[in-house]
């Protein structure tokens, strides 16, 4: 087997993933099952910087993960601040949190 391979398998599933939850921010859901949801995005996002720094993953291979990451980060706040404009419902330190990811990201892409 080639770990390469593999490891850029594992990366565009694992960034589909995120991406598949960003998008479930948007549906009709309690404000509280958003917030574990955007938990959940943060923690991949964060095993999987780990996994990428761990096993010496290239920043090309890693590239297109960390821009679906972005483009995940970015639906996320959407729904999020639509929600927060609804009700009296504060993301204030999720979307803070995601803002700042997606600066590491952009700098991490900006390296590779």
């Amino acid at each position: 087997m080639d770990f390469n391979y593999e490891a850029s398998i594992y990366l565009t599933k694992i960034s589909t993933a995120v991406l598949s939850l960003s998008n479930m921010t948007g549906c009709d859901l309690k404000p509280e099952v958003v917030r574990k949801i955007v938990i959940t995005i943060q923690e991949l996002e964060q095993s999987t910087a780990d996994f990428i720094t761990d096993m010496n993953i290239s920043a090309a291979g890693a590239k297109v993960c960390r821009e679906t990451f972005i483009h995940a980060n970015k639906t996320a706040i959407r729904h999020l601040e639509k929600i927060q404009l609804q009700g009296d419902y504060c993301f204030d330190e999720l979307l803070a949190s995601l803002k700042l990811e997606i600066e590491t990201l952009n700098k991490e892409l900006d390296f590779a």
